[in-house]
């Protein structure tokens, strides 16, 4: 995932680069290198955006806050924590492998799992979607 974005990354600073530096080259091969350049841009932004989710059978080893102080959370004067956005927890799950994956998930997606459930869950790089229990 990083070597895509760096990839896109040098590849649109090329694009700039070229297209403000050649100006000794044939205007039209300037454009189709400059046009080619662009589909290229596009075509890595559209797979950078449009990540494949996997969806695995999983069971859920364990769910642990990631932290007892929410940042957007604040304490005033008088010492009663105000409210903030919810808080993340670090959800543990086992794959059907026996291997273990541990996605960050809100306090809203949290309030829908327990430890022990089995279901499908999906997710793209490490990026909690969707966890599905089964009936």
């Amino acid at each position: 995932m990083k070597i895509k974005k760096m990839f896109f990354a040098l590849n649109l600073i090329g694009l700039v680069l070229f297209s403000l530096l050649s100006s000794s080259l044939n205007s039209i091969i300037r454009i189709i290198i400059i046009g080619v350049l662009a589909i290229i841009a596009f075509i890595l932004f559209f797979q950078i955006t449009h990540q494949e989710r996997k969806r695995v059978y999983a069971k859920i080893k364990d769910i642990t806050p990631i932290s007892q102080i929410n940042p957007a959370q604040y304490i005033s004067k008088a010492g009663p924590v105000c409210a903030g956005s919810d808080t993340r927890y670090e959800a543990t799950f086992i794959l059907n492998d026996d291997t273990t994956i541990s996605l960050s998930v809100s306090g809203k997606q949290v309030s829908k799992l327990a430890k022990g459930m089995s279901g499908i869950l999906t997710y793209y790089d490490n990026v909690f979607v969707n966890f599905e229990t089964k009936n």
